[in-house]
């Protein structure tokens, strides 16, 4: 009904969020399986649409992460060419030539997580972003807020971290905006306003008050 009158609609995350589990659901409500296990080594396999690899590795330093996704064979084939090619990896790369067919990477993740975590934990996980995306391979690191910020090429090619110029604290980077419009990019030119800041400026050209008018106006204490 057009009541002009507003609604209270109360919605909670989990509720919305069980809509996209349905698969799991069921698969534990008929058969007892979790989605993930306990030992936490196939907590990110994507169990419902068939993916091997799938899931988030570790990388050299500390607590350094990324993840990756073969979706089928050739995406693998892309993979192990790059694990082949790898400098410290030459002497112990034959474990790659067993998984070329997806049926039999899936039904052997533990091993095939193992193994591949084992070459990822000596990568640099931006230097192995960019060269499986090169690849045309789904991976992404897994980034701290301030690699966000400061290191995410697509953050920084889509100018989400403008630096302004702000009238009292300089030149500042600010949040941007994720959406861009192709016919109406957003832009930020400059910093927020503060108290007074376009007091005379909206004085004298929207409302067309003379500089005389704007000093009585300042002297008698109105602005």
């Amino acid at each position: 009904d057009n009541s002009g009158r507003g609604q209270w609609v109360d919605l909670a995350c989990t509720d919305a969020g069980l809509s996209l589990n349905g698969p799991a659901l069921l698969d534990w409500t008929v058969n007892q399986r979790a989605m993930r296990q306990s030992e936490g080594i196939d907590s990110n396999r994507s169990q419902f649409v068939p993916m091997a690899p799938h899931g988030i590795y570790p990388c050299s330093g500390e607590d350094e992460w990324i993840a990756i996704a073969c979706r089928d064979d050739q995406e693998w084939l892309n993979l192990a060419k790059i694990i082949k090619n790898s400098q410290q990896t030459k002497p112990r790369t034959s474990w790659c030539r067993e998984y070329d067919a997806m049926a039999y990477r899936l039904d052997h993740q533990d091993e095939l997580d193992k193994q591949l975590a084992g070459w990822t934990s000596r990568q640099e996980k931006f230097s192995l972003q960019e060269d499986l995306r090169q690849a045309r391979i789904p991976v992404g690191a897994v980034q701290k807020p301030q690699e966000r910020i400061d290191q995410d090429p697509t953050t920084a090619k889509a100018g989400l971290w403008p630096t302004i110029t702000h009238s009292k604290m300089g030149k500042v980077r600010v949040d941007g905006i994720p959406a861009q419009f192709s016919l109406t990019p957003w832009q930020i030119n400059h910093g927020g306003p503060c108290l007074g800041e376009h007091t005379e400026q909206v004085l004298t050209e929207l409302l067309h008050k003379s500089p005389d008018e704007v000093t009585q106006l300042r002297s008698e204490g109105v602005i």
